[in-house]
């Protein structure tokens, strides 16, 4: 902007003003909106939010997958790197123009839902027939977004689909502030309550809130799918061949209870040796 563009004031109020003042008021006029800045401070909370996050609990916790769990961080590693990348990813495009969806947002998404059912297969924190639901309708339902996103372009589905990560930092955050406050009487509660409640504030802090109305039925769609396979497994329910291929593959995925999953592993003793817990999200 040069100073030819401003205006020379018209009113009688205005001409009133000391000539700095009114210069300001011209200036401030013709600036951009602030609104341009947005993306840069979301990119820097998001930046510290994590920072801290990982710094202060990742780092430590990371190495409690040990011993005959190689393959469980390798399966984290891919599980953090995904994330990682869409969130960096969409973040920095932003500063821009509402960025849209490639490729590579596509597959890392897929990489992450992968892996976090891989991950929340032996999941024993929590209350496991509550916790893995809630894990798992999270990483079901934030494919579709993503998919419509890459198929139609769409920014606001491709953010909607990156933002459903924060779930990670809200759950932390919660466990974190409950466990302060003392607002259950264990951690097997706190840690339920941060998963849950931490997915549903990352749905309505997304561009379609009423998404987390979708979420909150699809874990009680999932509750009763695992308790499902558990019965047709344990041979409770009547059962039919086309029954029992579908139990398999469910079961295969880890929709089942938690004591279903462990009769089904090989080895019961690596399974004690897993904690893949604490970073799914």
């Amino acid at each position: 902007m040069s100073f030819a563009s401003l205006r020379i004031p018209s009113s009688s109020a205005e001409a009133d003003l000391p000539l700095l003042s009114r210069l300001a008021v011209n200036v401030l006029a013709q600036r951009p909106p602030l609104t341009r800045w947005s993306p840069f401070w979301h990119l820097l909370m998001a930046f510290l939010a994590y920072a801290v996050i990982m710094s202060y609990h990742t780092r430590r916790a990371i190495w409690s997958y040990r011993g005959g769990a190689s393959r469980s961080r390798l399966i984290l590693a891919a599980h953090v790197l995904a994330g990682v990348y869409e969130i960096s990813h969409w973040y920095i495009g932003s500063l821009s123009a509402p960025p849209k969806p490639t490729a590579s947002d596509l597959f890392a998404c897929l990489v992450h839902s992968a892996t976090n059912l891989m991950l929340t297969k032996s999941l024993r924190r929590g209350q496991p027939k509550f916790t893995r639901p809630s894990y798992q309708a999270g990483a079901i339902l934030r494919i579709a977004p993503a998919l419509l996103a890459w198929k139609n372009q769409d920014p606001l589905l491709h953010e909607t689909a990156v933002k459903l990560l924060h779930a990670f930092a809200f759950t932390r955050v919660l466990i974190y502030v409950a466990g302060i406050i003392g607002l259950f009487k264990s951690y097997a509660e706190v840690y339920s309550f941060g998963v849950f409640v931490g997915a549903v504030l990352a749905f309505l802090n997304c561009p379609q809130p009423q998404f987390a109305n979708v979420y909150i039925v699809t874990v009680f769609l999932v509750v009763l799918v695992n308790q499902w396979t558990t019965d047709v497994t344990e041979g409770k329910l009547a059962q039919s061949p086309t029954s029992r291929m579908i139990a398999k593959f469910l079961l295969s995925l880890g929709f089942a209870n938690l004591e279903t999953v462990q009769m089904a592993r090989h080895s019961t003793e690596e399974l004690l040796q897993e904690k893949q817990d604490d970073y799914v999200s």
